[in-house]
């Protein structure tokens, strides 16, 4: 009696590929000037705060941006909130607003100027429309204060 142990899966059959596969995608676009608009109407809070690590001075905190539904004083259709944040989470001009209103807030709160900052955006629906969170880090340069002499 033969008795063969079997290791693997054994043979598969190919088949032919197909000559003219089929991809359906669903495109979605927001115009840059709607972004702005909305966001100009956006609830901002920040916190945040200077650490220093190894005598590096670096900032590190979050900013959060409510775009608001039209029911709570925002320009955002209230049937369009759901449809908006999915393109928002998927759309770099909203990520780049976003990224900058972050910036400007973490820049109001040190004494110096950021260096490159790392960013991480949390976007998801809010009760009030539309919400992202951004984590920021950078390098705080404290700038030296000129002092004028007498020549």
């Amino acid at each position: 009696m033969n008795t063969a142990v079997r290791l693997g899966p054994g043979l598969a059959k190919c088949g032919l590929a197909h000559p003219f596969p089929k991809r359906v995608l669903n495109l979605v676009r927001c115009a840059d000037a709607l972004w702005s608009e909305w966001l100009e109407h956006a609830d901002v809070v920040s916190e945040g705060r200077i650490e220093s690590e190894g005598g590096v001075a670096m900032y590190r905190g979050t900013t959060s941006v409510i775009v608001l539904s039209i029911r709570h004083g925002g320009c955002v259709p209230d049937e369009a909130v759901d449809s908006a944040t999915q393109v928002a989470m998927r759309d770099p001009h909203f990520w780049l607003r976003a990224m900058r209103i972050a910036r400007r807030e973490a820049v109001s709160r040190t004494d110096g100027s950021l260096d490159r900052i790392q960013v991480e955006l949390h976007v998801r629906v809010d009760p009030r429309g539309i919400r992202v969170d951004i984590d920021v880090e950078g390098r705080v340069f404290v700038e030296a204060t000129r002092v004028k002499t007498k020549g």
